[in-house]
């Protein structure tokens, strides 16, 4: 894994297809409609409510042992063209409710 944390550090990474999901073009856009209410209503919407271009985001947690928890969120966009990808992961977080 890459544990650099400095902001400084930038790396190009070529594309790699590791498999290919068949589905048809509606299967896709109706993910896509979800995604993109994730970013404007839910979750992610706090923060991405407002930008300037549409952004497609999911998020999820996992509940580990320990009373840990390991947090997710993908991303792309611009929709309807994306650019870019995003995938972050934070692990063993420790939520106070």
């Amino acid at each position: 894994p890459f544990n650099d944390t400095s902001a400084a550090s930038a790396a190009e990474v070529k594309p790699e297809v590791l498999s290919r999901m068949e589905a048809s073009a509606e299967v896709f856009a109706t993910v896509e409609k979800g995604m993109l209410q994730a970013s404007t209503e839910i979750n992610a919407g706090q923060i991405l409510g407002n930008y300037p271009m549409k952004i497609a985001t999911k998020t999820g947690t996992a509940q580990i042992p320990n009373d840990l928890y390991n947090a997710v969120i993908i991303a792309y966009g611009p929709v309807p063209n994306p650019e870019i990808a995003v995938a972050v992961v934070v692990e063993n977080l420790r939520i106070e409710i």
